[in-house]
């Protein structure tokens, strides 16, 4: 049975020194992969890049861009 953890609402997450804040965290039972959505992720340099939604791997630390701001609206 596949589970997921979702939480909604203002969500601010900080690991590490990186910082993802979103309306829906997602995470999936045996993934590293946290997938934000409406979100702006901070890292540690304090380099931000905001997308509809984001994708952290909580092992490797890297992050991807995965639909930019507005791509869900650009096909109406």
């Amino acid at each position: 049975m596949d589970r997921t953890l979702t939480v909604s609402g203002n969500v601010k997450l900080k690991i590490d020194g990186y910082a993802l804040n979103g309306k829906v965290l997602q995470v999936e039972k045996d993934s590293n992969l946290i997938k934000a959505h409406m979100a702006t992720f901070t890292d540690k340099n304090g380099y931000k890049v905001s997308g509809d939604v984001i994708e952290f791997d909580l092992i490797s630390k890297n992050y991807k861009v995965t639909q930019p701001v507005g791509a869900a609206y650009m096909k109406y």
